[in-house]
């Protein structure tokens, strides 16, 4: 399917929503892709077009999307391909910023000292 889809930019946007492990939002995923909300709308749209992705909950926390699991594993093996190595990676540092902005968060409402949290977590 990837193949087959109709440009290169969906293409790329494909590959980089491999890197969520479950269902997304469209906030969540303009902030990992670095694009603007109406700007992954459009590439949400044309991935579900294309049945790459599938919306999966349009409950109260908004629409959420996912990727089939066969096909996060073709993206997966695809992405160090150098067409989309760069975007990736940008997209990959995106994710674990945000990542670690969440754990550092969380963290602070367990202890204040978040660090000290961390190391809570690793003995726990």
């Amino acid at each position: 399917m990837f193949n087959t889809l109709p440009t290169d930019s969906l293409t790329v946007s494909a590959v980089l929503i491999s890197l969520f492990r479950g269902p997304f939002s469209i906030s969540t995923a303009a902030k990992i892709l670095g694009l603007s909300p109406s700007e992954v709308l459009f590439q949400l749209g044309g991935l579900v077009t294309s049945a790459v992705i599938s919306v999966i909950n349009e409950g109260e926390k908004g629409v959420m999307y996912d990727i089939h699991p066969r096909l996060r594993k073709y993206a997966d093996s695809i992405k160090d391909d150098e067409k989309f190595c760069t975007a990736y990676l940008d997209d990959k540092g995106r994710f674990h910023q945000r990542f670690m902005s969440r754990i550092e968060r969380s963290s602070k409402l367990i202890e204040s000292d978040y660090v000290r949290a961390f190391q809570l977590f690793e003995t726990d």
